[in-house]
């Protein structure tokens, strides 16, 4: 999960920063974790700016058990149109997130939105690796949350 969501970051950062034309990926998330049925989603990149979001959300069982834990999940359906979007504009460097939350159990919800700088604060750590022939050096950041390492040659 951590490599497929720094994958994400830098393509987003790369194909953003270099992209000329506009650009359309669509692509099916399958989570393994709690049942969750597969998600469509769409990257678009126009120009300066990229939109992720969820286009269609496969409808799961209402009861899932999971055979390893045990853990029994009821789900609800939640409608295409609340999933979550995320815009990335890289002339101002911000990430605008837009999300939906409930309180009542699902019957009704608040659109939220949250918006944070897409810049990360690298630090060069003097550790090296070996991947496969290449000697790579360890880097580090915090992003929205969440640690990350990337080794770099």
């Amino acid at each position: 999960m951590k490599k497929s969501i720094i994958f994400l970051i830098i393509s987003i950062v790369s194909i953003g920063i270099h992209a000329q034309d506009n650009t359309k990926a669509t692509y099916t998330s399958i989570l393994a974790k709690n049942g969750f049925a597969p998600i469509k989603s769409e990257l678009l990149i126009k120009g300066s700016q990229s939109i992720f979001k969820s286009v269609h959300r496969e409808t799961p069982e209402k009861v899932i058990v999971d055979e390893e834990t045990g853990e029994v999940t009821l789900n609800r359906p939640v409608p295409d149109s609340i999933q979550p979007v995320v815009i990335t504009n890289f002339n101002t460097s911000k990430i605008r997130s837009k999300m939906y939350i409930t309180e009542n159990d699902g019957n009704t919800y608040e659109e939220v939105y949250i918006e944070e700088s897409i810049k990360m604060n690298w630090v060069f750590v003097d550790e090296t690796k070996k991947i496969d022939a290449y000697l790579c050096k360890k880097a580090t950041t915090h992003f929205r949350g969440r640690d990350y390492t990337a080794w770099y040659t």
